[in-house]
């Protein structure tokens, strides 16, 4: 029998990224983002509270690569459309000066128990259900 298995999902804000499938999600709905922009993104949480170089970035995004840094630039462009402000008006991801980059978001690792053999987007659980995931944090989806 296969059993359940735990996902590695970080949570900020309104947002959920799934870094074993590499999928954002916002409001429990897929963000449509590339993949290499969702591992600029993960290493950038993953390493939250430290400045990440560039160099960096690409060694752990293209490992074994020579990839132009204008890469990078395009993908923290199309990062900071889609994630937008945090809800006190400050940016998710910050250019440190000659430094390289910092995540601002206040990301948590929750790890998910899944369905084996279940691909679709709809696996976190509460969407399933038509529950609202903000809602059931907050033990308001209880009273329901």
């Amino acid at each position: 029998m296969d059993k359940a298995h735990e996902r590695n999902i970080y949570e900020f804000e309104d947002f959920r990224l799934d870094a074993d499938h590499l999928m954002l999600y916002r409001h429990g709905r897929e963000a449509a983002i590339v993949p290499k922009a969702i591992e600029i993104l993960l290493v950038l949480i993953e390493h939250r509270g430290q400045i990440v170089s560039k160099d960096d970035l690409l060694k752990a995004v293209w490992p074994d690569r020579f990839v132009e840094e204008s890469n990078i630039f395009l993908y923290l462009s199309l990062l900071r459309k889609t994630l937008g402000k945090k809800k006190n008006g400050e940016p998710y991801i910050e250019t440190r000066r000659r430094r390289g980059y910092w995540f601002s978001g206040d990301a948590r690792l929750v790890q998910w128990e899944t369905e084996p053999d279940r691909h679709a987007p709809g696996i976190f659980g509460p969407e399933d259900s038509g529950t609202n995931f903000a809602e059931l944090q907050s033990g308001s989806a209880r009273d329901a």
